[in-house]
């Protein structure tokens, strides 16, 4: 009697205690302006992001997914093709978005930019936010480049001019524009 007591027990504590479910899948989204987004595929691993994406409150665009994943609807779409490649421009309320098409038509997002304070970077940078601040934030890998037309710091951490970057412009100290890309040519 008492054994089937005890197995009554067990067996209630493991039911109130549940199962650890080792397929569970989570999202970690940022709580504070520094902090990193992590997301969980199956299992306790936990992928880092890349930290080529603007964040807005509800929203996580990041550069080389499958623009089809992204939960907005856009205010127009040009089409457009040149040296072998086609993608389309999709322009939204308070930013614009470039998905290269690939041969099986998947839409892979190539570019990214906004003009809007709505949205920031990996690291909390977005529209507004001063140099000094940028350059607080992106110690490393920050080049900047000056022309008649244009000021802009270009974070490129990987030194590989051509692949995924970030350009921050600038008008008086302050940052007017973000454009995230990556540099193959469509």
């Amino acid at each position: 009697m008492k054994k089937i007591t005890l197995i009554l027990l067990m067996i209630t504590l493991l039911m109130v205690a549940g199962c650890k479910d080792d397929n569970q899948r989570n999202i970690h989204l940022p709580e504070a302006e520094n902090d990193k987004i992590y997301t969980t595929v199956g299992g306790n691993e936990e992928k880092e992001k890349t930290e080529f994406y603007l964040a807005s409150k509800n929203t996580i665009i990041e550069l080389n997914t499958d623009i089809s994943k992204l939960q907005m609807q856009p205010t127009s779409v040009e089409q457009g093709s040149g040296d072998g490649f086609r993608w389309t421009n999709n322009k939204y309320e308070d930013i614009e978005i470039k998905a290269l098409i690939s041969d099986d038509n998947k839409s892979m997002i190539n570019k990214i930019s906004t003009e809007s304070t709505a949205y920031q970077t990996s690291r909390g940078i977005k529209v507004g936010d001063s140099v000094v601040k940028l350059k607080d934030m992106y110690k490393e890998n920050l080049i900047y480049s000056e022309s008649v037309e244009r000021k802009y710091y270009m974070y490129d951490p990987d030194n590989d001019i051509g692949f995924n970057r970030i350009y921050f412009y600038c008008t008086n100290d302050t940052i007017t524009r973000i454009v995230i890309e990556n540099g193959i040519d469509g």
